[in-house]
């Protein structure tokens, strides 16, 4: 057994073997080099302990309790190092092990993990090989880790964190593990799970369980048991993934609640996205299609918004059980056995605000329901909204689209500064607010800071309050030089109060005034 306690120690070379009890290389020490090594039959390969930035390359390390343990170490690199049939871990670092890097090697036929983490931070874990594990890569309370890059197959369980947050897991190959998931999050938060394959997993591609505030962006999770479950979850973003040839879902939420279910492709599962017992979920510009059973499906799930999504070549489309209160608009359902399904629900199938849109080049302002491909009412007035309603069960879509929501350019909402504050309504402008026949006199109008192009014609005993004298600003439209309309504030009524404007640019070449009583 080597075992070094002195700095800038360089050991290469050599097999060591049999420490029963003990380390074949321990190391207390910094800047130390351990390369090209064979370590093998011993309870530790390599152990470091309360040791920094040392180098260990091309070390041999199998059929060890342990491959290389690091503990209480920092900043040392690892890299093209193979440790496999190891009886507890390959690699394993405990206890404030922080910015390590372990990359370019090879965890190969470990009983337990190929790669473990525990209690430590700013790891990178990148260009490994962790091959036939129990499981892959493991952290537990880890925090800001990278996990990069990897290949994770052929284990029981593939990526797992328990307990850790701010870490990154990015572009990993993570295939055929056989019993859990590729890639599995447990009372994890504030990760980021992007552009990775979690492909042939038994259990299933991605599973978050407990876990809050992650991001699911741009993976590719086909031919698993489900492609993305989220149990016991909220407030994660599930957006641009593609989960096809799953043998049951392809997105399936469980008891989860405020997560945001966004520009995913699914297509070719059993089912497409299914919601049990989910509430006040954002299901949104989605493509579900050619699933053997359901594009959509609601189980005992409410108050969920579903929008923008195209449901097609399904055998339902959208199917509905003892769910209410979602609100469900501007979807296609096209070409599905049946469209919609619904038992025991009663939903809002359009949009509960009026919306300002453009249709065949002409502007309308109405509510908004779905594109149903089997919907045969009339528009006699050619806006775009069918002039009957569509049938669904006990509920109606009584403002179906004619064409599919992409025929629609939806404009954005005009933006409301003006405020009555006895009645609760809200103007574009100074003088809508005025003119409003709920507008009375002793009415108080409260103006949000910005500039607002218009002459005011105040004939109502009102109370007008600028936001900030600086920052309001009536603007009449003249200035020297140039002709205007006119008074930018005219008053011909008793008893108004003006406070808090800038009031500029009435008609200078005919003498009007900012304001005139």
């Amino acid at each position: 057994m080597f075992e070094v306690n002195a700095d800038h120690v360089n050991i290469s070379g050599f097999t060591v073997k049999n420490a029963k009890n003990a380390a074949g290389i321990y190391l207390e020490a910094t800047y130390c080099n351990i390369s090209n090594c064979n370590c093998s039959n011993n309870h530790y390969g390599v152990y470091l302990e309360n040791s920094n930035s040392n180098t260990m390359s091309n070390n041999i390390c199998t059929n060890n309790e342990y491959g290389i343990h690091i503990f209480n170490s920092s900043d040392n690199i690892l890299s093209n190092n193979n440790c496999s049939n190891n009886v507890w871990d390959g690699f394993l670092l405990l206890y404030n092990s922080n910015d390590n890097i372990i990359e370019n090697n090879s965890a190969l036929n470990n009983e337990d993990d190929g790669i473990y983490l525990q209690d430590s931070l700013n790891n990178k874990i990148r260009n490994n090989n962790a091959l036939s594990n129990s499981i892959g890569i493991r952290l537990l309370r880890c925090l800001n880790s990278d996990i990069e890059s990897n290949n994770v197959n052929w284990n029981h369980a593939g990526i797992c964190l328990s307990g850790s947050s701010n870490s990154k897991i990015k572009s990993n190959s993570i295939s055929y593990n056989s019993y859990d998931y590729g890639i599995q999050l447990y009372k994890s938060s504030d990760n980021r799970i992007e552009k990775n394959k979690a492909n042939n997993n038994k259990g299933g591609g991605i599973r978050l369980f407990y876990s809050s505030n992650n991001t699911v962006l741009k993976n590719n999770a086909s031919n698993n048991s489900n492609g993305i479950q989220i149990s016991y979850s909220s407030d994660n973003n599930i957006e641009e993934n593609t989960a096809s040839h799953n043998n049951d879902f392809g997105i399936h939420l469980y008891s989860s609640t405020n997560n945001i279910i966004k520009s995913n492709r699914i297509s070719n599962n059993n089912h497409g996205i299914y919601l049990r017992d989910s509430s006040d979920n954002k299901i949104e510009n989605n493509n579900v299609s050619t699933n053997n059973e359901y594009g959509f499906y609601l189980d005992w799930s409410s108050n969920n918004n579903v929008e923008n999504n195209t449901a097609s070549n399904n055998s339902d489309g959208i199917y509905l059980w003892y769910s209410s209160d979602n609100n469900v608009y501007l979807n296609n359902f096209i070409n599905n056995t049946d469209n919609v399904y619904s038992y025991a629900s009663t939903n809002i199938w359009s949009s509960i605000q009026l919306i300002t849109y453009q249709y065949n080049d002409t502007t309308f302002t109405n509510h908004m329901g779905n594109y149903w491909d089997d919907y045969i009412g009339s528009d006699a007035d050619k806006d775009g909204i069918g002039d009957t309603s569509y049938s669904i069960n006990s509920n109606n879509d009584n403002y179906p689209l004619m064409e599919p929501f992409e025929s629609y350019v939806i404009l954005p909402p005009t933006e409301l500064r003006v405020h009555n504050l006895n009645t609760g309504e809200d103007f574009t402008t100074i003088q809508a607010a005025i003119d409003d026949p709920d507008t009375k006199d002793g009415h108080t109008i409260i103006v949000d800071a910005g500039t607002y192009y218009e002459t005011v014609d105040v004939y109502k005993s009102l109370t007008l309050v600028g936001e900030d004298k600086t920052t309001t600003i009536i603007d009449g439209g003249g200035g020297i030089g140039v002709i205007g309309v006119g008074d930018v504030v005219y008053v011909n009524v008793n008893n108004v109060e003006i406070s808090g404007f800038t009031i500029r640019n009435s008609d200078w070449h005919s003498n009007y005034r900012g304001i005139k009583l």
